[in-house]
């Protein structure tokens, strides 16, 4: 998947986001949804960041900052799918399913950046 692509899908999880409390009322799933569009824009940030760093701290700084937005989306995610458990909102259990598959994504780039530049490295 091209970096473009990613941040097109990164996108459209934002958009989605920000209709979760369309989706639930009742709830207050303000704080939760804004934490996960807050996370997903610096995950894209981060990102371009890290594939620019050329000074080995910087990497590793940012790459940690990536990794605990990365955590806050699993976080966010959880908490919509253990309310879901509750309301069953097939809308809901999709857009779960698109952050999860979304954040693998991310996992998986970062993963492959990590190995390529720890091989320069070597």
């Amino acid at each position: 998947m091209k970096l473009e692509e990613l941040e097109r899908k990164n996108e459209k999880f934002r958009q989605a986001a920000g209709r979760i409390d369309e989706l639930l009322p009742g709830e207050n799933l303000i704080s939760l949804c804004s934490l996960m569009i807050r996370s997903s824009k610096r995950v894209d940030q981060l990102l371009q960041i890290i594939l620019q760093s050329s000074k080995k701290v910087q990497f590793y700084k940012y790459m940690d900052r990536m990794e605990e937005e990365l955590d806050d989306i699993v976080f966010g995610l959880d908490e919509l799918a253990i309310l879901n458990t509750r309301k069953k909102v097939p809308q809901l259990e999709d857009f779960i399913k698109f952050g999860y598959d979304l954040l693998q994504v991310y996992s998986l780039a970062c993963d492959s950046i990590i190995a390529k530049r720890t091989h320069q490295e070597v």
